[in-house]
């Protein structure tokens, strides 16, 4: 049998994508002559990346299951493959078509010991039955021996590593395999983000065209706003450094090294970072930037940055890759932020030890190993430096000065379920329940560090009204003593809950508003009486695959929420997603899990239906209790999910609605938590700070002819349509707008060690969530919504221009399209009145060398 392509061919990728795609043409038509394939090449994820794209062309995948066999090194015996070709599977039997795959079999390195008549896998595959396919990927170079061998039987396609100028041809090819358009520009700019490696320019393009869609087209700018480079992963191994996490820091450095990121190159990242970190430093000695405006709006911080005069911009580098003031006015802010933690003496210490690695790394010693060791100095100077110096700006630590304080946490929950009967807020329309597919509760935690309590409650319902916030902090303030300034009440936002807010059609009644505030105080007194001496440990995981924004641009310029699955004039997504998951834990002191907060950005709107339900926290709280036992309660707090959802508009899958994807989501979610708690640290101490502050919002004016057209629509008889319901909505509003021009809103940090929760009172948008935790000055920071009241939606001011549901005039989107802005800057204010405690230092560990791992090259036996 010939060769696809000669070996001399495959050198030039144009070549083996002409080849490939007329292979891939007589897979797709059941057409391929001879029905045994041979990929190999020493580029693991080519070889399999060609069997994966051969699979998918000859066997839908509804039959793979019964009809797809794989076979690897040792398995791949001749008695298995024997099976594997000729035995009547139920599959083969229904559709006469199955595949068999070989990866490295372990009978063609066995080979050459044997004459051909004693090869029984030879005998074998001269004899594939009609319809079965053999596939056999070798990702070592086969012997010439066996290349003979295999190609009187095979047909054979030879692989090279792809080379620097294949690149944009292998990406053009990924593209269409994807059904994405992609133009010239994007894809350079996606090679120099991503580098040469395939598997990564390969993940890349899967998840531009989820996000994208079928037939989208990727422009330069999308590829910056979806694809991470590696000057942005070490921007963030640079704020592990500035943190002191020396474990996170680390974790990052491994993922870069794993990813087969050029060590030299990232070195020299870091060099570039540390001489914009000495710039910043100096920029904030010479006083040119406000402390204030570090803070501040982005017009308002660019105009700062414009009075800056020339006579220091001359002191800088020329080149504007070293310039900093010559990056994004979002990136010097960083720096600035960044500088405070550090002297110059310090700054210059590190560019020191950034250039011994430099020099260290032509000594031919592991230049991996070297890094990590220069990562972990970074770190113990960083901790130093949190031990020894005060920030040029901050506040004043006084509270370091007080004794070690013990930490007591209690956890207990009340059931707020309503009557069945009772309307279920959160639809568009009004539902009535008919029955309860899981109970709804306020789960309390109450943290005590002996001069500090603070309590903390998750409510399984759409929203809480500030009203019955007050009420509930008032009751427990009586009978347990907790101050209510320090107490936190979010709704976890399921739109399954009872009936406790006015949305469209669905009234809060006030007889459930009285009965939940009771309950929230009792869960809170519970929690109080209940609470004993523990350890706490916090972390952050990381899930992406459960939660997408639910904007999209569309080919018209403007913005729509869900405009379904399969929609061609999707272009992009219209806002980011944030994939944290905020741990905190709470053990006794034996060890055992008494219960969890756990902070996630993503709508609970899942279960749908006429039943009482917390969606998917329920099965998130219900993973965990199986895990850590039936004492273990979660309190599961939503995050800045706005314009974040469960359902995935690009993917070509069923709706992710139903009890079946509640649990999906919810036991991932618990699955993360698990992973985060597998190498949790406990700590028997952490300082807890409470800061809380109103500020009033203004509600946008009702248009009279709007309302004039609300008026008309309702004087008509007519069923509850859209118009309809959104010109009641409109009526309403305009009658509380001329009442209340002005909303107040509560803004609340309680910090727990080094982790700070923001309480804001609605539904934030996902990308001021992230410009919080970007800004804020704790390491961890989690953003809860729907907490202390609630004020409705809260869009970007882009989202105003782009149109939508989540803007449109109603009493769920009521504000001006500041009030977002508003409520971040002044979160920002809270969190730094805050002191930030230092982390705890790296303990000194040293252990001896293992006697054996310093054998001398001299005792491997071979001669020098």
């Amino acid at each position: 049998m010939p060769y696809l392509l000669f070996p001399q061919e495959a050198q030039f990728f144009r070549n083996v994508r002409r080849a490939l795609t007329q292979l891939y043409q007589s897979a797709r038509y059941g057409k391929l002559k001879p029905p045994i394939v041979v990929v190999f090449g020493d580029d693991e994820f080519l070889v399999h990346r060609v069997i994966q794209r051969l699979t998918d062309l000859l066997l839908p995948s509804e039959e793979r299951q019964t009809s797809l066999t794989i076979l690897e090194g040792k398995e791949a015996t001749e008695a298995e493959l024997a099976q594997a070709l000729f035995e009547p599977t139920f599959g083969f039997q229904l559709t006469r078509r199955r595949v068999v795959i070989l990866k490295s079999p372990s009978f063609l390195k066995e080979q050459s010991k044997r004459k051909r008549d004693d090869l029984a896998w030879y005998r074998f595959l001269q004899k594939v039955p009609e319809g079965t396919y053999v596939l056999i990927a070798l990702t070592e170079q086969p012997s010439n021996s066996q290349l003979n061998l295999l190609n009187e039987i095979a047909l054979l396609i030879p692989l090279s590593k792809l080379r620097q100028q294949d690149l944009p041809e292998f990406v053009q090819m990924l593209a269409e395999q994807s059904a994405i358009r992609m133009d010239k520009a994007a894809i350079q700019e996606l090679i120099e983000r991503v580098g040469n490696d395939a598997r990564q320019l390969a993940t890349e393009i899967e998840k531009l065209a989820l996000y994208i869609g079928v037939d989208g087209r990727v422009t330069v700018d999308i590829v910056r706003e979806l694809v991470p480079s590696l000057a942005m992963d070490v921007f963030a191994l640079m704020n592990a450094v500035v943190e002191g996490n020396a474990a996170k820091a680390l974790r990052m450095l491994d993922g870069l090294l794993q990813r087969r990121e050029n060590p030299m190159l990232i070195l020299h990242l870091l060099a570039r970072q540390f001489r914009f970190l000495l710039q910043a430093r100096l920029m904030l000695e010479s006083k040119l930037i406000s402390p204030a405006l570090l803070h501040a709006r982005a017009d308002a911080f660019r105009q700062q940055l414009e009075k800056i005069p020339e006579e220091f911009k001359q002191r800088l580098p020329e080149d504007s890759r070293l310039n900093l003031l010559k990056q994004s006015p979002a990136v010097i802010r960083n720096f600035l932020l960044q500088a405070r933690n550090f002297s110059r003496e310090q700054i210059v210490e590190a560019l020191r030890l950034i250039l011994e690695t430099d020099v260290g790394f032509k000594t031919g010693v592991d230049q991996g190993q070297q890094l990590a060791l220069l990562i972990l100095n970074l770190c113990r100077m960083r901790e130093a430096a949190q031990q020894l110096q005060r920030p040029l700006w901050g506040n004043e630590t006084r509270w370091l000065k007080r004794e070690v304080m013990e930490v007591f946490v209690g956890f207990a929950q009340a059931d707020i379920t309503p009557e069945v009967g009772a309307v279920i807020p959160g639809g568009f329309r009004k539902r009535i329940s008919t029955g309860v597919h899981d109970p709804l509760h306020a789960t309390a935690c109450v943290i005590s560090d002996e001069q500090t309590t603070v309590a903390i409650v998750s409510v399984d319902a759409l929203s809480v009204k500030r009203s019955v916030v007050e009420s509930a902090r008032k009751l427990a303030q009586s009978r347990c003593g907790i101050p209510a300034q320090n107490i936190m009440v979010a709704a976890t936002h399921t739109h399954c809950g009872g009936p406790i807010a006015n949305a469209f059609e669905s009234e809060a009644d006030d007889g459930y508003c009285r009965f939940v505030a009771e309950q929230i105080a009792e869960a809170i007194v519970k929690a109080e009486e209940g609470k004993m001496k523990a350890k706490i440990g916090l972390a952050v995981g990381h899930e992406n695959r459960i939660a997408f924004n639910r904007r999209f641009v569309m080919k018209d310029g403007r913005h729509q929420t869900h405009p379904g699955k399969g929609n061609p004039d999707i272009v992009r997504p219209a806002g980011p997603t944030d994939p944290d998951v905020g741990v905190i834990a709470a053990q006794d002191e034996d060890g055992h899990m008494l219960g969890f907060i756990v902070n996630f950005a993503c709508h609970c709107t899942v279960m749908g239906g006429t039943e009482f339900s917390a969606d998917y926290p329920f099965y998130l709280a219900e993973t965990l209790r199986k895990e850590f036992g039936d004492q273990c309660l979660t309190l599961f707090l939503q995050g800045a999910s706005g314009d974040v959802t469960q359902v995935a508009n690009t993917l070509p899958r069923e709706p992710e609605f139903g009890e079946k994807w509640a649990w999906r989501i919810g036991t991932r979610l618990g699955g993360e938590v698990i992973k985060a708690v597998a190498l949790m640290d406990f700590v028997e101490s952490v300082p807890l700070q409470v800061a809380h502050s109103n500020i009033s919002l203004a509600r946008r004016q009702v248009p009279e002819k709007m309302l004039e057209e609300a008026k008309r629509v309702l004087s008509e008889d007519g069923e509850p349509t859209v118009d309809r319901i959104y010109a009641r909505e409109i009526v309403l509003l305009a009658d509380e707008v001329r009442k209340q021009p002005f909303v107040d809103a509560e803004v609340q940090v309680i910090a727990i060690g080094r982790t700070a929760l923001v309480a804001i009172p609605g539904e934030l948008f996902c990308q001021f969530g992230l410009d919080i935790k970007r800004a804020s000055p704790f390491p961890t920071t989690f953003v809860v919504t729907c907490a202390n009241g609630m004020v409705g939606y809260l869009p970007t001011p882009e989202a105003f221009k782009g149109g939508g549901y989540e803007v449109r005039l109603a009493r769920s989107s009521q504000l001006v399209p500041d009030a977002g802005n508003q409520l971040v800057g002044e979160a920002l204010q809270l969190l730094q009145s805050l002191s930030v405690p230092p982390a705890s230092p790296s303990p000194q560990i040293k252990t001896p060398a293992w006697d054996v791992g310093a054998s001398p090259p001299e005792l491997t036996g071979l001669s020098p």
